[in-house]
């Protein structure tokens, strides 16, 4: 009697799971795929990372459309592996520079998957200063590879698209050394400033100098206008004349500041003046004559590159001559700016940098 039960639980246990299984068979197929989705968060962060949209490009109609959207994550996916690279030269305003211009290109192509990387000289000098910045470096040395694909520094990104935008062809991709990409920054400026933002704790302290500065003067209770000069001179005097031989190039001397200072004085009651510079020999033959204009701090803090550009970046205004030291205090610190007017073409180096700029910022002008 016991057998037959046991057969009778068995056959119904049985009877039981093929019902079950017949069941979830049924409700699968009777499933339009539709209601098949694959949410972009979660099937393609990776494209995620490099896209400025936050569209779904997967969510599939039917079975048969599934095929393009999935070809396309892996190809992003695929070019991920691919490197925008700038790689350090130069002093520290050209290192600057280098970043902001493989920054304007990387947000021109950011929908290409690729990744953007400095060196770790870069890395080690501007974070630093700008806590905000996107670009990281990486561990391996990015730089000592061979060069297959250069974007030189004077030519224009639209010559280039095509190594960003073929699926089929993903190689790294270079910036020039001493890239300067001044027209796309410009275009780019306010994203720019965000990017390049200054470490709060920098500016504080210089703000604090700078009211130190107005009780040196008398001016503590007035309403200070702050010009930041600068003069970029020692070794730049050799390059420019080794670069530009048929253009008879000169520096300025004490006449071309004082020149800017009085327009300076003209629009303004209470002015003090910081100049910066390490050329020493042209401080002793120019630094008595600025300092008779009026109000006019040399050099506080003794070569502090770091301390002198922030200074220069706090100011309101600025006076300087060329080199991308001075251009980015400029650049950064928003105001009127005047430019030694060296009368060259354009050629995209430091020389010509803040030329060029003076003939696409409204408040830049050219003087000599």
């Amino acid at each position: 009697m016991y057998q037959y039960q046991y057969i009778f639980v068995r056959g119904c246990f049985l009877i039981s799971c093929l019902l079950l299984v017949w069941y979830v068979i049924i409700i699968a197929v009777s499933q339009p795929p539709s209601v098949w989705t694959f949410s972009n968060e979660n099937v393609v962060t990776l494209a995620a990372n490099f896209s400025s949209s936050t569209e779904n490009v997967l969510q599939p109609k039917s079975r048969e459309i599934m095929s393009s959207p999935l070809l396309d994550m892996f190809n992003v996916a695929h070019r991920t592996g691919c490197k925008l690279v700038v790689c350090s030269i130069g002093n520290l305003g050209n290192q600057i520079w280098e970043y902001m211009s493989l920054f304007v290109v990387w947000k021109k192509f950011i929908n290409s998957g690729y990744i953007p990387y400095i060196d770790n000289n870069i890395w080690e000098n501007l974070k630093v200063l700008f806590p905000n910045l996107t670009i990281r470096s990486r561990s391996d040395d990015l730089c000592n590879v061979e060069f297959k694909r250069v974007i030189p520094k004077n030519k224009s990104l639209s010559l280039y698209a095509d190594w960003f935008t073929n699926s089929t062809d993903c190689q790294d991709i270079y910036l020039e050394k001493y890239s300067s990409r001044y027209e796309e920054i410009v275009a780019d400026i306010d994203e720019i400033r965000k990017e390049m933002k200054l470490r709060k704790s920098l500016t504080e302290r210089s703000r604090k100098d700078l009211h130190k500065f107005k009780v040196k003067f008398g001016l503590q209770d007035k309403n200070v206008t702050f010009v930041g000069m600068h003069y970029r001179g020692t070794d730049y005097d050799r390059h420019l004349q080794m670069n530009y031989q048929s253009y008879n190039v000169t520096h300025p001397n004490h006449r071309y500041y004082i020149k800017a200072m009085k327009k300076f004085k003209k629009k303004y009651k209470n002015i003090i003046f910081i100049l910066i510079s390490i050329d020493k020999a042209w401080l002793r033959q120019n630094e008595a004559f600025i300092k008779k204009e009026g109000y006019v701090i040399v050099n506080p803090y003794y070569d502090d590159r770091i301390r002198d550009l922030v200074l220069l970046s706090t100011c309101n205004h600025s006076i300087i001559n060329y080199g991308t030291f001075g251009v980015t205090a400029a650049l950064l610190n928003g105001g009127e700016t005047y430019v030694y007017d060296l009368k060259l073409p354009l050629d995209y180096r430091g020389s010509t940098l803040a030329i060029g700029l003076a003939g696409l910022l409204k408040n830049w002008k050219k003087l000599s």
